[in-house]
């Protein structure tokens, strides 16, 4: 499925992403944006690293970042979610 995922701080939206699930296996991230005001301040991260929680509940195994590496920062194109023990 296709998701949107919010983060909000004080009830005022912060950051916003796109998240699509493949087979229950992959998951890929082509889209997040942060607020001006709202930039500088780790707020993708945190976004980032709760869907990850949440991935893992759902035994994602992997989240693919898709955007351009213009616009990829530091993140890592592919992050393994789930350990093969």
């Amino acid at each position: 499925g296709f998701y949107t995922v919010i983060l909000e701080e004080k009830g005022d939206v912060a950051t916003v992403a796109t998240v699509r699930v493949h087979d229950g296996k992959v998951a890929e991230l082509p889209l997040a944006a942060t607020r001006f005001s709202h930039r500088r301040r780790g707020m993708c991260r945190l976004l980032v690293e709760e869907l990850e929680k949440q991935l893992r509940e759902l035994r994602v195994e992997r989240l693919v970042f898709t955007s351009s590496a213009k616009c990829s920062g530091n993140m890592d194109q592919t992050r393994i979610l789930q350990d093969d023990r």
